[in-house]
C-alpha cells in the first residue's frame, strides 16, 4: 500500500422503525469522528452512501418518527474505504441480527452493487 493513503473503518447501524400504522421507517446512524479535511469529504460521502444503502434494501426514507412504536438495528458493520482527496472505492460490510452478511462495493459515487 502506498503510505498516502488514509484507511477508514467506520462503524453504523441502520436501524428500522416500525410505526403504529404498520409502516416502516428507515434511519442510518454512521459514527465517525472529523479528524482532518480528509475525514469530513468521507463523512459527506458515507451519508449519501447510508441513503442509498436505505434504497438498495428497499426502505423508506423517514419524514417523521413521531408515530414510532419501537426500533429495531436490523443491519450493522463497517465501512472500508481508501481515502484521500475524495472518496474513490472502498466496501460496506453489513451484518443483520440474525447474522446474514452483504457486501456493498462502492466505486465512485455514482456505482452501488449488492453482493450476498
Amino acid at each position: 500500500w502506498e503510505t498516502d493513503h488514509f484507511f477508514y473503518d467506520i462503524p453504523f447501524d441502520l436501524g428500522v422503525y416500525h410505526c403504529n400504522d404498520g409502516s416502516l421507517n428507515a434511519q442510518d446512524k454512521i459514527m465517525v469522528e472529523s479528524l482532518n479535511t480528509k475525514a469530513d469529504v468521507l463523512r459527506n460521502v458515507i451519508e449519501k452512501i447510508g441513503k442509498q444503502i436505505i434504497v438498495t434494501n428497499n426502505l423508506s426514507a423517514p419524514s417523521t418518527y413521531s408515530n414510532k412504536a419501537q426500533s429495531d438495528v436490523v443491519y450493522y458493520g463497517y465501512i472500508r474505504s481508501d481515502c484521500e482527496e475524495e472518496f474513490k472505492e472502498g466496501s460496506i460490510i453489513l451484518e443483520n441480527t440474525t447474522g446474514d452478511k452483504v457486501k456493498l462495493e462502492v466505486k465512485g459515487l455514482k456505482h452501488f452493487a449488492l453482493f450476498p
